[in-house]
């Protein structure tokens, strides 16, 4: 009874409520929780190992690598590798802050300005996919296709890394699998142009409607180099980063 009673004003103390009844099988059901969570936790996640550029100043946001996190592996290894010559180049909000960065750099850094932005080629972020736009001759569509930009997760400074990543992936669209990004262009192009396919499974069927061939085909994550991969056992660089570890029930409270 002392341990139970112990163990009540802890969870107490940690605002976890707890049932009239089957109070040991409460207690019990949640450590069995926290030792899942703990499981979780200490499994390797992606994350970004590219250093961010020092923010020396408020106009400078940070490298695009530490700009957007994606929670879906197979989508981040993908919109990675479309996107790996702009990972390392660093947002400013103006070009004052980039050209300082250019010549503090000696030229070497990427930058990019986003007071040089012509702002109203932009893309829409509620416009409805291509199948959905003319009611007319919309079709249902295989392969789960959703904007690239909508499967971003933006940590801060959403506004402005809509800007970025705006600009960088348009009206991109993840689909399943080549097949299905196939039909779905075949149908898309009968009434408007259709914008870059990028699939799940590594593949890209560009606006112009080229597909095939090395240029076109994500490689194997062992020689894709700094793009955004998982960080696993054997040191690969990374994916675009995520790392949201769920809520742990307080780790002091330990089995009885």
């Amino acid at each position: 009874m002392r341990k139970e009673s112990q163990l009540k004003n802890e969870l107490n103390g940690h605002r976890i409520d707890m049932p009239e009844a089957n109070v040991l099988e409460h207690i019990d059901s949640l450590i069995k929780g926290m030792a899942k969570q703990e499981n979780v936790l200490k499994q390797h996640r992606r994350k970004c190992t590219h250093d961010d550029y020092p923010k020396s100043n408020h106009d400078i946001l940070g490298k695009i690598s530490h700009l957007a996190q994606i929670e879906d592996d197979e989508v981040a290894k993908v919109i990675s590798w479309h996107l790996a010559s702009d990972m390392d180049c660093v947002v400013t909000l103006t070009t004052a802050a980039a050209r300082r960065i250019f010549d503090e750099t000696k030229g070497t850094q990427q930058v990019l300005p986003l007071d040089s932005i012509y702002k109203k080629n932009l893309p829409d972020w509620n416009r409805p996919l291509p199948h959905l736009q003319n009611k007319g001759n919309s079709f249902s569509p295989i392969g789960n296709p959703v904007f690239a930009r909508n499967l971003l997760i933006f940590p801060e400074h959403m506004e402005n890394c809509k800007i970025v990543f705006g600009v960088l992936l348009g009206n991109t669209i993840i689909i399943d699998n080549l097949e299905a990004a196939i039909q779905y262009r075949k149908e898309v192009v009968k009434t408007t142009d259709c914008p870059t396919l990028l699939t799940r499974k590594g593949d890209i069927i560009r606006s112009n409607g080229k597909f095939g061939g090395l240029p076109n085909k994500a490689p194997p994550i062992e020689k894709l180099g700094n793009g955004f991969w998982s960080t696993s056992a054997t040191g690969l660089p990374y994916y675009l980063p995520t790392d949201r570890p769920p809520s742990a029930v307080p780790s002091s409270i330990s089995p009885m």
